[in-house]
């Protein structure tokens, strides 16, 4: 019987504010859930997000996977939401 070691990867978003300066033109969206099928735990690997908002809508965008220079904390960058990522 062989055993197999399975490293379960969770994302939690980060809210961004593009507003400090400006006034917001559209109703902000609240992040439900973050996926990201794709992931590979490798400093600027792209790859896809899938993100769910609080009206239901779906988005993929086009993402980047960096790593915090200090911290060594890994997070993934869609420009829109940004997910830090949390190992199981």
């Amino acid at each position: 019987m062989s055993r197999f070691l399975t490293y379960l990867t969770a994302f939690k978003s980060r809210t961004l504010s593009w507003f400090k300066r400006r006034t917001p033109t559209e109703p902000t969206l609240s992040v439900v859930s973050v996926d990201v099928p794709d992931y590979k735990q490798e400093r600027d690997y792209f790859c896809n997000m899938v993100v769910t908002y609080s009206d239901g809508s779906c988005e993929t965008l086009r993402a980047r996977v960096i790593q915090n220079q200090i911290t060594k904390n890994w997070a993934v960058d869609g420009m829109k939401v940004l997910a830090d990522v949390i190992e199981q």
